[in-house]
């Protein structure tokens, strides 16, 4: 997939419309391009979109997005937008997400429910994936990510600068907390390797220590880089 960096897979029934005309050094190029009941996955997202409906219009400058309604991890995404190529010599995201109640899992340790808006912009990768959401629902079953299960692309497909309110429904159930938390949360990194900062507040919930179980009536849990 040259010009859909980060595609792992992709099956679906595509139907293309395209005109050339010109010289392979300075030629013309006007199409469309429409997907139906399309599933595929990308590099770096554990869950696969499905049911996707695209319709692209194409010329030798950029590629146009007219339609992009999908289902992911139960939830809605539409994008919108357009990428730049240039006649194939380039890549240029100006893309807007939108997410309705989607759940995404990381490494089987973080996982969670969020709606939010979103852009992909960039020159070349890491794209930078930004904008702010609203957390559901989410799950932190450890507080170790194992390293061995990084993802392996010499160059991230994203870099990420999203910011997350969460008002609660934040579990963390580990071999040493059993708790609910609410707070804001601010997700950086790439890829390769997710970066969190912020902080949580305890709603309820136990600890154990030293094989003793504590209430949590109140605690608070910072994220800083270091």
């Amino acid at each position: 997939q040259p010009f859909i960096p980060g595609l792992e897979y992709g099956i679906g029934q595509l139907s293309t419309s395209l005109r050339f005309s010109g010289n392979p050094k300075n030629f013309d190029l006007l199409g469309n391009l429409t997907l139906v009941d399309g599933n595929f996955r990308i590099l770096g997202v554990e869950e696969e979109f499905k049911s996707a409906q695209i319709q692209l219009s194409a010329s030798q400058k950029k590629i146009h997005i007219d339609r992009f309604d999908a289902k992911l991890g139960g939830g809605d995404v539409a994008v919108y937008g357009d990428v730049a190529i240039n006649q194939f010599q380039s890549l240029i995201p100006h893309l807007n997400l939108k997410a309705q109640k989607v759940w995404l899992s990381f490494k089987n340790v973080v996982a969670g429910r969020f709606s939010g808006d979103f852009t992909i912009r960039g020159h070349t990768m890491p794209y930078l994936f930004a904008g702010r959401c609203t957390v559901l629902e989410g799950k932190i079953s450890s507080f170790k990510i194992d390293e061995t299960r990084q993802f392996n692309q010499i160059t991230p497909l994203l870099a990420f600068d999203i910011t997350c309110d969460a008002p609660g429904k934040v579990f963390v159930k580990t071999d040493v907390m059993d708790a609910e938390f609410k707070g804001n949360f601010h997700l950086l990194g790439n890829t390769n390797k997710i970066g969190l900062l912020g902080g949580a507040d305890s709603v309820s919930g136990f600890m154990l220590f030293r094989d003793t179980q504590f209430a949590l009536n109140q605690g608070n849990v910072r994220f800083e880089s270091r």
